[in-house]
């Protein structure tokens, strides 16, 4: 199973960050006493074995707080309320070959999936995981653009020439001081392009349905373990194969938790796709806004 494991260079630097504090730490106590470093010196140093015992006991329940601040950040569960908003417009995930051959045609440089996944995934071998609703073929943004922006540039062209009814509100407002992918999307999709080493890559995901009802922050706050937001790309490569999911005036919304956006100098919002039944739309909202919308999310598969 592919995870979001910790790598033997990352233990490094947070070794390193450890260390570093500590000798702050150290060095501001013998601050705070103001005795000669030469005495400090002397007093740790023939108290060594002493010093480290109480050092360890007195800083591991500071450090177990300090992580949990950032382990165990906010889950927002005040932002979630009752969604009855539902796939109105008779959609359901097409088959890997048909996205394939479309994307293909919308983007003829791009290559291939994986052969030997796509074989698995057609024959019903390659398992799904769990909140999942099909496997989506997406290719990395790399593919189609020298820079994530571009590349979202470029699906919001094809969308317009495809759909024919598409606006889109943050016109002109989309540069990297703007818009950004998460660090957990970025992680998610960079493993799954080293895993399938091609042009397409092969997605679990789900349309919004898993998280409806949720802020983007309560929807990011609950994702699983194997599981990470999409962004405005990869939701727009998703519509760009599946254009019925957003026909319906009451279709489910499509957050896009894997982004974010700043209006206003913070990234405290995230894009989202919305339809009055005819336009397709994509404008923004604050991370805190709850409504009946859904996020969308990838999976990494087992």
């Amino acid at each position: 199973m592919m995870t979001f494991g910790i790598t033997s260079g990352q233990i490094a630097q947070l070794n390193g960050i450890a260390e570093s504090a500590l000798r702050k730490a150290i060095l501001a106590a013998i601050g705070q006493l103001d005795p000669g470093m030469d005495q400090a010196h002397r007093a740790i140093v023939e108290n060594g074995d002493s010093f480290r015992a109480a050092i360890s006991d007195a800083v591991t329940p500071v450090i177990a707080d300090v992580l949990k601040r950032f382990l165990l950040p906010p889950d927002y569960s005040d932002e979630e309320i009752e969604s009855r908003q539902e796939y109105l417009s008779g959609y359901q995930p097409k088959s890997v070959v048909l996205q394939i051959g479309k994307l293909q045609q919308l983007f003829p440089e791009i290559g291939n999936a994986n052969l030997d996944l796509l074989e698995r995934v057609k024959n019903g071998q390659a398992e799904i995981p769990a909140g999942a609703e099909g496997w989506f073929a997406i290719p990395h943004w790399s593919k189609i653009g020298k820079t994530y922006r571009a590349s979202v540039d470029r699906v919001f062209f094809t969308l317009m020439y495809v759909h024919g009814r598409f606006h889109n509100h943050l016109e002109g407002k989309l540069g990297s001081r703007r818009l950004r992918e998460t660090g957990k999307k970025v992680c998610g999709m960079e493993a799954l392009r080293r895993s399938q080493n091609s042009d397409i890559l092969l997605v679990p995901a789900q349309f919004g349905l898993r998280h409806r009802g949720r802020s983007v922050r309560r929807a990011r706050a609950v994702l699983g373990g194997n599981e990470f937001g999409l962004g405005a790309y990869e939701v727009g490569i998703m519509l760009l194969s599946h254009l019925e999911r957003l026909k319906h005036l009451d279709d489910l919304w499509v957050d896009c938790p894997g982004d974010e956006y700043a209006p206003d100098g913070d990234f405290d919002c995230a894009p989202y796709f919305g339809t009055d039944g005819v336009t397709l739309e994509f404008d923004q909202c604050h991370a805190s806004f709850t409504s009946g919308y859904g996020s969308a999310s990838g999976f990494l598969p087992q």
